[in-house]
């Protein structure tokens, strides 16, 4: 790379007495294409402090648990002809004071951002476009006045969320950052309040807290620490990942683990069921974490699985996801009420969407239970799906 250019700045008035200079590197920058990771995160949101802020506001900006990370980064960006920085000579040494960014343009392209004008201009296609979803729709509405690569991306989450609803996913906030935007901590503490302030993300399966099991048994989980008991409640209880981890038996009688998406329906068979079976909450898609979990639970006290999920082609797909926990250990499971008949009963059902139909078509090239493969086949002849809240 050329060598950096170093300018010294003038002194005029009171500052006589301090010694400032500006350093940049000529010419054409190199590629942030290959940048690390963390480096583009941090870089990212830098960015929006261009083209000319503090270095103490970018240092903030990174945390006092990434500053060596900063100062490699802020190192880089000199030497690949990214920055100019200013900079004053303090007690022996020169010390950084603001940063500017030179080539603002081609480095937001580098990043696959979009310059201002292009941001309004794809902020003015798409503003007005309204969510299904009433609670959705609202929060885009106060985007209304945001400027407008803000705006953007803040509507990127809400479509993200809802996709992420649609497709019955459950996780914690990282989880849902990985899936909205590529990387775990991709939404600034802004974007989490934003969200958190319109909508209730608990109740969209985004948690803030670690990975639980919900789930009332006739049944006592023995732990170092002593021993839980899983019936306690009337309705149920949370174990977390790391205390079911931690385990060292399930010791009580019962013939079934019996697993239920739908949170009401869960709710009303852990308090009809629970004292004699266990029964657990299938939180929609299930994150690794939670898999690994009840596969140990499983593990510890086998038994057949009984599981029910929406009458949908989501449904099925969430059902054979958990019916191959049991499988991997070695015991048998089968549909709760998944079949035509059951749905064909219910006095409100909904059409299928385009989503649905693709999604059944490839349902049906695989080699699903008997009782999924007809609840396919009768969701295919009628158009429809139905939710297991109205019957369970």
């Amino acid at each position: 790379m050329p060598t950096l250019v170093v300018e010294e700045i003038p002194a005029s008035g009171r500052s006589t007495l301090k010694r400032r200079r500006r350093r940049s590197r000529p010419g054409e920058p190199a590629s942030v294409s290959l940048l690390p990771p963390p480096w583009r995160e941090l870089l990212l949101r830098w960015e929006r402090r261009a083209p000319r802020t503090r270095w103490a506001t970018l240092l903030a900006d990174a945390g006092s648990a990434h500053v060596e990370t900063a100062h490699k980064l802020h190192d880089w960006l000199l030497a690949a002809g990214w920055i100019e920085t200013t900079e004053t000579f303090e007690r022996g040494r020169w010390v950084v004071v603001s940063v500017e960014f030179r080539h603002l343009a081609h480095l937001r392209v580098g990043l696959g951002l979009r310059d201002v004008a292009a941001a309004s201009a794809d902020w003015r296609a798409v503003a007005m476009q309204r969510f299904n979803d009433p609670a959705l729709d609202n929060l885009r509405a106060t985007l209304e006045h945001a400027p407008a690569h803000i705006a953007l991306r803040r509507r990127q989450l809400l479509v993200a969320l809802a996709e992420w609803t649609t497709g019955k996913r459950f996780g914690t906030r990282r989880d849902f950052a990985l899936s909205a935007r590529g990387s775990t901590k991709s939404l600034t503490d802004a974007e989490w309040s934003w969200l958190a302030a319109g909508l209730d993300l608990e109740a969209r399966g985004v948690t803030q807290h670690a990975i639980s099991i919900k789930l009332r048994a006739p049944a006592q989980l023995v732990t170092p620490a002593g021993r839980i008991d899983l019936g306690a409640a009337p309705d149920f209880i949370s174990i977390t990942a790391s205390t079911v981890e931690s385990a060292l038996a399930l010791e009580g009688s019962f013939d079934a683990w019996r697993l239920v998406e739908n949170r009401t329906s869960f709710e009303r068979v852990a308090r009809a069921m629970g004292d004699r079976d266990a029964v657990v909450w299938l939180p929609g898609y299930p994150p690794a974490a939670w898999r690994e979990s009840l596969s140990r639970l499983v593990t510890l006290k086998p038994a057949t699985a009984q599981i029910a999920c929406d009458p949908d082609p989501d449904g099925i797909r969430i059902a054979s996801i958990a019916g191959d926990l049991w499988t991997s250990c070695g015991c048998a499971w089968s549909p709760w009420r998944m079949d035509g008949e059951t749905l064909a009963s219910l006095s409100s059902r909904k059409c299928l969407t385009e989503r649905d139909r693709v999604q059944l078509e490839s349902l049906l090239a695989l080699p699903l239970p008997a009782q999924l493969q007809e609840l396919a086949r009768w969701m295919r002849v009628h158009g429809e799906k139905g939710e297991q809240e109205a019957y369970l």
